[in-house]
Formats: C-alpha cells, structure tokens, sequence
C-alpha cells in the first residue's frame, strides 16, 4: 500500500515512528529523480520543525510531546532547522490548525527548497503510531493540504489506521 501510494504520487514518501529521540524514519520510498535530502532509515525528525515532527506532536498525549520537545533542544541526534522558530503561543496555533487539517506541511523547513506533507496513522486504541511523509524540491512538490498529494497521503493513511483496528467513529 505505501508503495503504491509512493508511486501514485510520485515523490519520496517516508514512514516515522516515534524513537527515543523522537519520529524516527524507518522506511523509505525514495522518489525516481533525485532529491538533496540526506533522509534514510534512523534520521531523527524534529518535533518542532518538521512536519513529521508537528504531526506527532500535535495527536500525542500533552506530556509526552512535552517531554520530546523538551529533549530535542541538547538533542545533536535530531534534524532541526536553523532558520525558523516559534513562540509557544503561534506554536500551540500551528498544532491546532494540523488537527482541524489533519495534516501538516513544511514549506523549506528545515531544508531550504524542499516541502513535505505529513499525515498520522492511528492503532485501535486511537493512538498516533506512524506518521506518513511526502517530500519534494518546492518547484515541483503541491503542498497544498487540499491538493493531490495530501488527499494520497490521507487516503492510505486512512487505510492503514483501519488495518489496524482505527475507527474514526469511536
């Protein structure tokens, strides 16, 4: 299903779980061109910068997202950016406005010229257990939450949740 859906879209698509460093990709469908990101098996996505991160952050429990995000500060294992930040108030905002989308985007964050889309994938119980991410070079990656990519992304995520027991109606 995730390289099916890889294909459909056509660009790298990114499997996280959540690590004890935090959302930590452990699978990888890498885009047919080649695209100048240094993301393999075991990278370590920011919980604050990334969209993988914000998703993860924004379905985990309050204080388990707060203890990551308070770990990735003297963490040198996690991929952060190094022009972009946000105050609590706009943060807890972004967080809100990912639940209502249930999705999120980076645009050139943390890489410069690379946008991503992330949506989350839910076990039975309703809990975040992966997150799914597209990325690709800005020029030619839709990052609109509306657009083909994210409605890919949240169709297998969805099918995925329900394998695993996921009903959005409980």
């Amino acid at each position: 299903l995730v390289n099916e859906t890889a294909s459909q879209i056509g660009h790298t698509l990114a499997l996280a779980v959540l690590g004890s460093h935090g959302p930590t990709i452990v699978h990888l469908c890498e885009a047919s061109y080649p695209v100048h990101v240094n993301m393999r098996a075991g990278t370590v996505m920011s919980m604050r910068y990334t969209a993988t991160g914000h998703v993860f952050t924004a379905w985990l429990a309050p204080k388990v997202a707060q203890h990551y995000l308070a770990r990735e500060f003297s963490d040198t294992a996690v991929l952060r950016s190094t022009h972009l930040d946000y105050d609590d108030q706009h943060f807890k905002a972004l967080l809100e406005q990912i639940r209502t989308a249930g999705a999120a985007q980076a645009l050139g964050n943390p890489l410069p010229g690379i946008d991503a889309i992330s949506v989350p994938v839910f076990d039975h119980s309703g809990n975040i257990v992966l997150a799914l991410t597209s990325i690709g070079p800005s020029l030619v990656f839709d990052a609109n939450l509306q657009g083909p990519i994210a409605q890919a992304l949240k169709a297998c995520a969805t099918k995925i949740s329900s394998a695993l027991g996921y009903s959005a109606t409980k």
